[in-house]
């Protein structure tokens, strides 16, 4: 395992390398700043929604460049795994991650390959039901890993 203290989203230290990689796992910050990591001007957590996916597009391609191709008749995967849930947008709803992650997968090539539904039985439950209440929202109860494919 390498580590490296950079942003997760350009890559660059495998800026020269293609179907490299035999899986990604990732666990992208929340939208709508719902929780704030750092203050780097790069923390995609903090930016703005269209500015957060079109960096979350450049993620997308990077990963589509970077993971090896799978191969359905040999049954040989290579996934590449994202784990959202939603963000909240006030009066203007919610944004569903898994939604718009989908989309720009498929736009650059991707196949959703599975899905899976994590449910979170957090104490922090407790804490945001009054708030929940009198806003009349339902307490988030799961996030969504997406688990997408190259196939060639």
């Amino acid at each position: 395992m390498t580590v490296h203290n950079s942003d997760g989203v350009d890559l660059i230290e495998y800026a020269d390398k293609s179907n490299y990689f035999d899986a990604i796992v990732t666990d992208p910050p929340y939208v709508k700043k719902a929780e704030v990591y750092s203050d780097d001007k790069r923390e995609i957590g903090c930016m703005p929604h269209k500015e957060y996916m079109d960096r979350v597009r450049t993620n997308l391609n990077e990963c589509y460049r970077l993971i090896r191709i799978s191969n359905w008749d040999e049954k040989k995967f290579y996934p590449v795994i994202f784990k959202v849930g939603t963000g909240r947008r006030s009066k203007y709803g919610i944004t569903d991650m898994d939604f718009d992650f989908q989309m720009i997968a498929r736009e650059i090539g991707f196949v959703l390959h599975d899905k899976l539904f994590n449910q979170l039985n957090t104490p922090f439950a407790a804490v945001n039901f009054q708030r929940n209440f009198r806003n009349k929202m339902v307490q988030k109860n799961y996030e969504v890993n997406l688990v997408f494919c190259r196939f060639d």
